[in-house]
C-alpha cells in the first residue's frame, strides 16, 4: 500500500503528456517531474 510521505526508489519507464516521467509502484503510476525514461529516481509520495 502506498501512503502519503512514503519514500521509495522507482524506475522511470515512460513519459506523461506534460513531459513528466512515469514509473510504477505496485502497478500504480507515479508521475515524476523532471525525470526521463530510463532514469531511476528516489521519490516522495506527496499526493495520493
Amino acid at each position: 500500500m502506498i501512503n502519503k510521505n512514503d519514500e521509495t526508489i522507482i524506475y522511470i519507464d515512460g513519459m506523461g503528456y506534460d513531459g513528466e516521467g512515469v514509473g510504477r509502484l505496485g502497478g500504480i503510476p507515479v508521475f515524476v517531474p523532471y525525470a526521463a525514461k530510463g532514469d531511476t529516481a528516489l521519490v516522495k509520495i506527496v499526493k495520493k
